[in-house]
């Protein structure tokens, strides 16, 4: 009995720990009913159980356990591959280290016993993964990696092979590892330190990069827009000199006449208003960027503030790139549609229900389906060609990386996306 038993029952708890490690990276794993949950160690259990009577090389067995997991939560959990290899080697690194933790402990405690200390260490590893996956406490990890990618999956491909090595080396000489422990924490530690700060220099000088080519791009454009005012001050007095010469006329029909000439300069003149009275520069040059790429295409822009402008909890070169990305994905969608009477782009920023906002409307092709729930999937595009589909999944990384939300939904002949922060 003793020779299946205590693998099979530890082998539960184990598997049940990794899932909590899962649930706590992933929301589709969390919200997964509770009969999926418990499939995901019950096949664990029954895997390790053949390997047990079968007892195959140690690799074998590594690889076999690695395959299965890998199907398991890609088919039955349906996690995202691009965010699968992340959340397996955050996971296993974090069971891996507590489990050697955890038994380094209990050897201090107790005499050897395998049953009470692998009981012991596998229930001390699911209240902790419990107490981790109810408080949410690798959500800053996982933002850094919706943000960083490659830099946070090197990071933890390190540390998992760490994590490995120290798994190795206990099943190989636990003595050496009791002995030692200590000094292997500390490397360990160390080594993700090296690696945590050589990131954090490397966030710095993307971000440092990207700041500069912010502003090298669309600085210049305010000198644009500084000469359109300047021009529309000299035409200015040319429109006062209008004014004047209805108001000498009495008639009703000339005071018609004028009302509908202040309204026709009024609404030409409101987006450039609320262009100038935007106080951060690097927004008002990428809006009056696309403004002018917008009505050289044809198409209207109407711009408005809705409120008043918040602050964003967005990096300058992360507002130019939502912006960008969404008036791009505008401009094209209108250009699709081939010939059609009105063509029309409107951008709003501003609040909504205490929240932030960034809102696009534009014309779309009505005759043609929208499929809602893939547009912002990586290399998702409904335009032909290469390097397609990034742009709106650039939009969405950095959504999700400020917790903020996405709304798309279709008004008749337009389509609207409403970012809330």
């Amino acid at each position: 009995m003793k020779g299946w038993y205590y693998p099979t029952l530890f082998t539960f708890l184990e598997a049940s720990s990794i899932l909590l490690a899962w649930s706590a990276l992933n929301d589709s794993v969390r919200h997964a009913a509770f009969i999926k949950k418990l499939l995901f160690p019950i096949t664990f259990v029954l895997l390790n159980v053949t390997l047990l009577v079968i007892n195959p090389e140690v690799w074998i067995t590594i690889s076999m356990n690695f395959f299965v997991i890998f199907l398991f939560f890609i088919y039955v959990y349906r996690v995202n591959i691009k965010n699968l290899f992340f959340e397996f080697f955050l996971a296993h690194a974090m069971v891996i280290i507590l489990q050697v933790f955890y038994t380094y402990i209990y050897s201090f405690f107790t005499v050897e016993n395998d049953f009470s200390r692998g009981l012991t260490v596998n229930l001390g590893l699911l209240i902790t993964m419990y107490f981790i996956d109810k408080k949410n406490l690798l959500k800053s990890i996982q933002r850094l990696y919706i943000k960083y990618t490659q830099l946070t999956l090197s990071i933890l491909l390190n540390i998992f092979l760490c994590a490995l090595i120290s798994m190795a080396i206990w099943r190989v000489d636990r003595g050496f590892m009791i002995t030692y422990f200590p000094l292997i924490i500390v490397i360990i530690i160390l080594w993700g330190i090296i690696n945590f700060y050589f990131m954090f220099q490397r966030v710095k000088i993307i971000q440092q990069k990207k700041v500069i080519s912010t502003h090298e791009t669309y600085l210049p454009y305010l000198e644009g827009l500084v000469d359109e005012v300047r021009q529309r001050q000299h035409d200015f007095k040319n429109h006062l000199n209008v004014i004047y010469e209805f108001a000498e006329e009495v008639a009703l029909d000339t005071n018609k006449e004028m009302k509908e000439y202040l309204d026709k300069l009024i609404k030409r003149d409101r987006p450039m208003d609320y262009l100038l009275n935007i106080n951060d520069s690097i927004l008002t040059a990428i809006i009056y960027n696309k403004k002018n790429v917008i009505k050289e295409k044809g198409i209207n822009f109407d711009f408005k503030i809705n409120d008043y402008i918040p602050k964003y909890p967005l990096e300058k070169y992360e507002v130019v790139e939502i912006l960008g990305n969404l008036l791009d994905n505008a401009m094209e969608e209108i250009e699709n549609i081939g010939n059609i009477d009105h063509k029309n782009i409107a951008l709003t920023l501003g609040t909504y229900e205490d929240k932030s906002i960034i809102e696009v409307k534009n014309t779309r092709n009505a005759n043609k389906p929208i499929e809602l729930d893939k547009i912002f999937d990586r290399g998702f595009s409904t335009k032909e060609g290469k390097n397609r589909g990034y742009g709106l999944y650039n939009v969405k990384k950095i959504v999700n990386y400020y917790n903020g939300k996405i709304e798309l939904s279709l008004d008749n002949e337009d389509i609207i996306f409403r970012l809330l922060f």
